[in-house]
This record gives C-alpha cells, sequence and structure tokens, in this order.
C-alpha cells in the first residue's frame, strides 16, 4: 500500500500461511508498505506581516474600494426635492413674441 497523509495499511501479505510440506522454498512478499511524508509548506505563506507598508497600503486600499463599489446611492434619491424652482419675472414668450401655432 501507498500512503501519504496517514499511517499506511499492510495489505495482509505476512498473514498468508505458508504450506508446511514446501519449507525448502522461500518467495519475497509481493507487497510492500510505503509511507511518504511531505513536509508542509509553511515559508510559502505569506503573512501580512511579511510585506512591505507599500504592499500593506495597496491591499488595504484596493479592498476598501473595492467593498465601497457597491455601496451606491439609493434609487429613490431625489437631489432637487429641497430647492425652489426660480421665480420667472416676465413670460419670455410674450417678451419675445414668440408663440406656437
Amino acid at each position: 500500500d501507498f500512503s501519504i497523509v496517514e499511517q499506511v495499511k499492510s495489505c495482509g501479505m505476512e498473514n498468508v500461511k505458508t504450506d508446511c510440506n514446501n519449507l525448502d522454498i522461500t518467495q519475497k512478499s509481493c507487497c510492500r508498505d510505503t509511507q511518504l511524508i511531505v513536509e508542509g509548506a509553511e515559508d510559502m505563506k505569506v503573512s501580512f506581516e511579511q510585506l512591505s507598508f507599500d504592499q500593506q497600503l495597496f491591499i488595504i486600499s484596493f479592498t476598501y474600494s473595492y467593498l465601497n463599489l457597491f455601496n451606491g446611492i439609493d434609487a429613490n434619491t431625489i437631489s432637487f426635492e429641497d430647492y425652489a424652482p426660480p421665480f420667472v419675472k416676465q413670460d419670455v414668450q410674450v417678451l419675445y413674441q414668440i408663440f406656437l401655432i
């Protein structure tokens, strides 16, 4: 058997009983237990403290602007609701004598 993560399980060849009449012939076991241990990749993980100040600043500003990108203004906001319309002193159509017929 072959294992990377946990203990290797036996293939059961050592439990096979040999024949009592045939003791002079010995064969190698066709089973082999192999265990491969892989060291962790802790050095590949970059922590926030290992970054330079400029890199930290870029990551923080990018994250802040990306998250606030989707916080749009309310669709029902009327920006001119609090302002009164301008007062018209004279009728412009009469002043310039422009009429629609």
